[in-house]
């Protein structure tokens, strides 16, 4: 009988792995991955072979999923490790971990890369509400907490050097970028700490925060200074900041490893670790391992420039502490610029175009230009009238723009008042027309103030942390002076303009001093100071001059009119009520003089 095999057939062995381990090693192996159409014009996601490729040494694969949602939008070759991008408040942003982009992140266009080596899409359009952003610690704060024992700290935004940056990407295993804010603690004529500013994402936004670092290389403390996050803020309490104290580059300062979070705010506490480890990194290459960084570092901040200029018709000073002459440069080329904007004495000026055609037709200005008239118009309001641009046609009736001085008819006056009131300037869209014949601006009232803080901000730009700029009857003062409390300044006697009649000193403020004693014409043997009361049409009487003490020059020049237009009394109440403070001298050398009480205790009398 034939036997027939009746085994039993073999079953065909198979090794199973879990999903997540097969698409990890599909991404690692994978050419182009298939992506799906939800997509949209995203390629190149699956680029995995560029890791060994990328400079930062250990990029990993990039997303544990591709899964894309159709809110990424427009973003393009999102594999690209080396790329880095720069969203539009200026931060390098390493954002997420996975592709689950939520509504809010818009329209991605460029890549930048994560803390963890892997390349992510970031916004270009996120919208930020000034309710989220909490201000926690102002800088001066910060560095108290950071840099306690210092008896004098000097700051400079640095860049650093090829060598320098490579040597901190090597620590990190990530790039960073080049350009930060140093500060060095001095006591005894020594360092005694440093501090460097770090802004790292938490979940979608970056947070600003200041990491102290002692000489030995060790974290001294941390302040976080600015969150803007709803969620997420815990990451500034000390339970979790202490835990940095003494950590130095040999430590992981990660979660779960040295660290343990906050619940509620992982990921802003992973955005404040990494940015501890950048800082660490950043201080032990830049001025541990280099003291002579830090030696020229202390120098340049003990030099200060000086330049002079006459621009804007009359000398400018400026004198910043811990930059060079280029930056120096470049702030007075910002005061050049809006000066041939807005000079009335300038007939190529778009504000005299303005004033020449805009009541013909209506007349296309820049973006600056109609910044500048948008302030004019809310001091205006502010000022409650006395601060008034369109007084140009009262400045020539009198003789200030021109002409022969005397005394206007009252025909003349009232005409001339026609065209007085910012009801007159009217904006649509990008151009300007006036309501009526008649109407011109006058800059005089701010136009100084105005290019100061401009130019300020071409310093602060550059790191520029102590700097006063100087247009004699306008001060402005960023930081103050190496070892010094404030700048000092003079105001001076309106009847004996050499005498001193004291100083106050002043930290990112400004002062400014208007005075009929300075620009007045004379008619019928009398002096007419230039201040006009858009009122009455006619120059204030009762003042010799005002002082004024505000945040932005700006701000100081302007608050001086209300003073000149409504007197003494009712002047320093508005300030009072504005919260600035002022000093007001009568024309009549024996009335007394008055102020508010803040100028008093700031104020110091000379002997």
């Amino acid at each position: 009988m034939n036997h027939q095999d009746t085994k039993t057939p073999r079953r065909e062995e198979r090794l199973e792995f879990p999903g997540y381990i097969l698409v990890t090693v599909g991404l690692l192996l994978a050419r182009p991955i298939a992506a799906q159409e939800e997509m949209g014009r995203c390629r190149e996601i699956g680029r995995c072979e560029q890791r060994e490729k990328c400079n930062i040494g250990s990029c990993l694969p990039l997303f544990t999923s591709h899964q894309i949602s159709k809110e990424m939008g427009r973003c393009r070759e999102i594999g690209r490790c080396g790329q880095m991008g720069k969203r539009r408040f200026g931060f390098y942003l390493p954002i997420y971990r996975d592709l689950h982009i939520p509504k809010e992140i818009g329209r991605c266009e460029e890549t930048a890369i994560g803390v963890s080596g892997s390349c992510q899409p970031i916004s270009t359009d996120l919208h930020i509400s000034q309710e989220e952003i909490q201000v926690l610690l102002t800088e001066e704060e910060a560095l108290q907490i950071v840099l306690p024992q210092a008896e004098r700290v000097v700051a400079a935004r640095i860049d650093l050097e090829p060598e320098v940056r490579e040597a901190v990407e090597r620590r990190l295993c990530r790039r960073i970028e080049s350009r930060h804010d140093l500060y060095v603690g001095l006591r005894n004529g020594g360092a005694c700490g440093y501090a460097l500013v770090a802004e790292e994402i938490g979940k979608y936004l970056p947070i600003t925060f200041m990491v102290g670092v002692d000489p030995q290389g060790t974290v001294s403390d941390v302040a976080v200074m600015i969150h803007r996050e709803k969620i997420g803020a815990d990451c500034a309490k000390r339970r979790y900041l202490n835990q940095f104290r003494g950590k130095s580059t040999r430590d992981p300062c990660r979660r779960n490893r040295d660290l343990v979070h906050v619940s509620g705010a992982t990921l802003s506490c992973d955005g404040v670790a990494a940015g501890v480890r950048k800082a660490l990194a950043v201080v032990q290459e830049y001025c541990i391992a280099r003291p002579a960084n830090v030696r020229r570092m202390v120098q340049e901040a003990d030099k200060p420039i000086i330049q002079e200029r006459y621009v804007m018709g009359t000398l400018c000073r400026i004198t910043a502490f811990g930059t060079d002459a280029k930056v120096v440069n470049a702030a007075f080329e910002e005061i050049k610029r809006w000066d041939a904007l807005l000079s009335d004495y300038k007939d190529d000026s778009e504000l005299s175009r303005l004033n020449a055609r805009a009541a013909e037709e209506a007349v296309t200005v820049s973006p600056d230009t109609l910044a500048f008239l948008e302030e004019c118009r809310k001091w205006h309001d502010a000022t409650r009238g006395a601060f008034d641009p369109t007084v140009g046609a009262l400045m020539k009736l009198w003789g200030f723009r021109g002409g022969a001085p005397a005394e206007p008819s009252a025909e003349e006056l009232k005409k001339a008042l026609e065209a007085v009131g910012m009801r007159h300037v009217l904006r649509e869209e990008d151009r300007v027309r006036f309501a009526r014949a008649g109407v011109a601006l006058d800059p005089g009232g701010i136009g100084k103030g105005w290019a100061l803080d401009k130019a300020a901000e071409v310093l602060r730009q550059a790191g520029v942390r102590a700097a006063a700029l100087d247009f004699g009857s306008t001060f402005l003062a960023i930081g103050a002076p190496p070892g010094e409390k404030g700048w000092p300044v003079e105001v001076r006697d309106p009847f004996d303009p050499k005498r001193i009649l004291g100083r106050l000193r002043i930290k990112d403020a400004s002062v400014s001093t208007s005075g009929n004693y300075e620009h007045f014409v004379e008619i019928d043997g009398r002096k007419v100071g230039h201040m006009m009361d858009p009122r009455t049409g006619r120059p204030a009487e009762g003042v010799a001059s005002a002082t004024v003490m505000a945040p932005t020059a700006t701000e100081s020049e302007v608050w001086t009119k209300p003073l000149f237009v409504f007197g003494p009394e009712a002047g320093l109440k508005l300030l009072e009520k504005a919260g600035r403070e002022a000093a007001v001298i009568p024309v009549d050398p024996n009335a007394p003089r008055a102020e508010t009480p803040g100028w008093t205790k700031l104020f110091k009398k000379k002997p």
